[in-house]
């Protein structure tokens, strides 16, 4: 789809919102992070820039996030209504989008997960992008590069993806180091299954040194 957003890439209407956090209010229910809602709201500006494109039967966008983590550290209860994923998906509904392209993943605790648990739901599979067919990908500018690596170890062709990225900026060094970090322990590992193998053994490393688990997103 050679159509343009102002910017040297195919726009598309197939797109994933990666998860980060949720937190919970004054009132102790369950609401967006500040940097989930920096991606929820960069998504609709793309949303309503290009709502001509969302009015087909492939579009589709993918709302990602579940609850192991929160901002800060707080649990809330495990239900449908205190995940990510959801939140984010009924917030977009009332900002407009049209409900029946939303799909909702709402059990990952990491970026590695947003994408495989949205692959096993069957909402996408790397096979079906390319350079002319990409899979749109909101997130932060500096997570953006982990992101495309984690993509890549999963199948993704470097060209079959399309940033999406907000204009706030997220942190360059901790995004340096969980690069880093999940090039060294996903080394070795071999699709989907391996690979958050891999991750869990180390979030269950990290959690033994911490006394809780702490999955990074």
């Amino acid at each position: 789809m050679r159509l343009y957003e102002g910017e040297a890439l195919p726009i598309t209407n197939q797109v994933i919102i990666l998860g980060k956090r949720i937190e919970s209010d004054s009132d102790g229910h369950a609401v967006l992070s500040v940097e989930a809602q920096q991606r929820a709201d960069r998504f609709l500006t793309y949303y309503h820039k290009l709502s001509g494109i969302f009015y087909n039967d492939e579009a589709m966008v993918v709302c990602s996030g579940g609850s192991a983590l929160l901002a800060h550290g707080e649990k809330l209860p495990e239900d449908a209504a205190a995940r990510e994923g959801r939140i984010t998906a009924d917030y977009l509904i009332k900002q407009g989008v049209r409900h029946n392209i939303i799909e909702v993943e709402d059990r990952s605790s990491s970026t590695l997960t947003n994408f495989t648990n949205s692959m096993d739901l069957g909402y996408f599979k790397p096979e079906d992008f390319n350079a002319e067919h990409r899979l749109g990908v909101v997130t932060h500018p500096h997570h953006q590069k982990r992101a495309a690596y984690l993509a890549h170890l999963l199948g993704f062709s470097p060209d079959s993806l399309r940033p999406i990225v907000t204009k706030e900026s997220d942190n360059a060094l901790r995004e340096f180091v969980l690069f880093n970090v999940n090039r060294a322990i996903l080394t070795g590992a071999s699709g989907p299954k391996e690979l958050v193998a891999h991750e869990e053994k180390f979030q269950q490393f990290l959690g033994k040194l911490r006394g809780k688990k702490s999955p990074a997103k």
